[in-house]
């Protein structure tokens, strides 16, 4: 069974590791993301910047969601 949905970039990373915490907080706010590597280099093992992309009618939730736990840590800086 394929996902028929189309998928939207809402956040980009340098690296896998970076790429995977935003795919958490996404899906903590029970948002599925998925994310695409930028190039070959991620599948040799390279450092490589990744897409997080999530389903084209949940962008808004998304760009949300990252905005509301980005500033809950900048909260914590004060």
């Amino acid at each position: 069974m394929t996902d028929e949905r189309e998928w939207v970039t809402v956040s980009t990373a340098p690296n896998e590791w970076e790429a995977e915490v935003t795919r958490q907080r996404l899906e903590a706010a029970d948002i599925p993301a998925l994310l695409e590597p930028g190039d070959a280099r991620a599948y040799m093992g390279a450092s490589s910047a990744f897409a997080v992309k999530v389903p084209a009618d949940r962008v808004t939730d998304a760009q949300e969601a990252l905005q509301v736990t980005k500033g809950d840590s900048d909260a914590d800086d004060v």
